[in-house]
């Protein structure tokens, strides 16, 4: 067996080992037979240190089998300590009489350290971990949850986990908890948690089904959240701003030179709409010639990130060549580099310039 193995008699002396037992306590049959079991196999309590009454001798007063609960700590010959769990048994005779007991143990050394590490990733992980039931219960969840939320961990195990969600999120959760139950998993799923002081917290949820248990991992968000309300508020404004402007304003992609956008006012120079120029190469259209494009670009290199008072002929939808004055400065967007570039027409300054001339 790969499993030690050990008898005894009534009082507990050894008769036999098995080659895993002579492994794992470090001694020989010749060392071993004959003496007490707790001789042998010394066991200790892993909290306190002290040495735990084998627990054969509790097989052999009951007469009945014996399983441990918990990993018990096995001293080895040696003096190596190891993690083992055992289960013991009375041996009767036909008549049911005892006449010994057997123990069985194994060593779970790995197990027992993989799980301590697990238990601490779980105790001292920053995030939200738990277990949930199909019945929209929570069955377990880490200190994280009163960390950020506030609530004691009985209060989330005795309430449905939609009782701590945002009302104006319920609907949008309970949808996304259908997924779930159909098998489904939950991937960046946000909303917003109760707090006990009354306060919400945002929350990115990844939760997976499985076996009829949802494992979730909880990550909150709020701040972060906060700061792309803001951020998307500045791009909001920041098209506001150029979609006002009465100079024709246009975005391109530096790599693909594609309009990204363009406001009201380029449109009208241009006489192209938009739905036509977004998603499109500028160089399509020729509205400005290769030529002077390139020297832009040049420009712009050398002027660490701006061009401007470009002269240049602008040509629009109907092939009439006005006249222009533009600029051009790099801008990032979204983490790309984008050319923003403003056009006046200066076509009519031109004919008076000419007409004074």
């Amino acid at each position: 067996m790969g499993d030690a193995v050990i008898t005894t008699d009534t009082d507990g002396v050894i008769t036999t080992l098995n080659k895993a037992a002579n492994e794992l306590t470090g001694w020989t049959n010749e060392e071993a037979k004959g003496k007490n079991i707790d001789l042998i196999v010394k066991l200790i309590d892993l909290k306190t240190g002290n040495k735990v009454i084998n627990p054969i001798f509790n097989s052999l007063y009951k007469n009945n089998t014996i399983i441990s609960n918990e990993s018990a700590v096995l001293i080895k010959k040696n003096g190596e300590k190891i993690f083992i769990e055992d289960s013991d048994a009375p041996i009767n005779d036909k008549k049911g009489n005892i006449i010994g007991a057997v123990q069985i143990f194994r060593n779970v050394t790995d197990r027992r350290k993989a799980e301590e590490e697990r238990d601490m990733v779980y105790t001292i992980s920053p995030d939200m971990i738990a277990i949930a039931g199909y019945d929209g219960f929570f069955k377990k969840v880490n200190p994280a949850f009163k960390n950020i939320l506030g609530f004691e961990e009985q209060e989330f195990l005795s309430k449905s986990f939609f009782d701590f969600i945002h009302e104006d999120d319920l609907e949008m959760c309970k949808k996304e908890y259908e997924k779930l139950i159909a098998g489904q998993p939950t991937i960046n799923f946000n909303t917003r948690f109760k707090c006990q002081n009354g306060s919400h917290k945002w929350l990115e949820w990844n939760v997976i089904p499985l076996n009829g248990v949802l494992y979730a991992n909880a990550r909150d968000i709020t701040e972060r959240h906060a700061a792309t309300q803001k951020i998307e508020a500045a791009r909001i404004k920041f098209y506001k701003i150029l979609e006002s402007n009465p100079v024709a304003i246009a975005i391109t992609d530096i790599n693909t030179r594609k309009f990204t956008y363009v406001n009201e006012a380029f449109c009208m120079l241009s006489g192209y709409d938009r739905e036509t120029l977004i998603g499109q190469n500028s160089g399509n259209f020729k509205m400005i010639s290769e030529e002077t494009t390139l020297k832009t670009i040049k420009e712009i290199d050398d002027n660490k990130g701006f061009a401007k008072n470009i002269d240049a002929k602008f040509k629009t939808k109907d092939n009439n060549q006005i006249d222009v004055i533009f600029y051009s400065e790099v801008i990032e967007i979204d983490g790309s580099q984008n050319y923003l570039t403003s056009i006046v027409d200066i076509t009519t300054r031109k004919r008076l310039e000419e007409k004074i001339t």
